[in-house]
């Protein structure tokens, strides 16, 4: 393979089924399995790192919201004291 050809092929997967394509018989259909093999390989490497990356932040996100008060949730004492009203409690109705 000329050597212009393989800089060409390593550019892009376009690239390199079109020098593929230029080659003669066998030469040709290994070329452009080679290439379809390494754009693979490359695919699933950075689809790793994605996911890696996406676990680390979900676990990031788990571990600082646990620090954070949910919405409504207060520090005042009578709270803590049972003064809270009862769940099950409605208001009286109006006469």
């Amino acid at each position: 393979m000329p050597a212009s050809a393989a800089s060409a092929a390593r550019e892009s997967l376009t690239d390199a089924a079109a020098v593929a394509g230029s080659l003669p018989g066998r030469l040709g259909v290994d070329a452009l399995n080679a290439a379809r093999d390494a754009f693979s390989s490359g695919l699933h490497a950075v689809a790793a790192v994605a996911a890696t990356a996406v676990a680390a932040v979900a676990i990031l996100i788990v571990v600082q919201l646990r620090r954070v008060r949910p919405l409504g949730e207060t520090d005042s004492p009578a709270a803590e004291e049972g003064d809270a009203v009862p769940a099950d409690w409605t208001p009286a109705e109006r006469t």
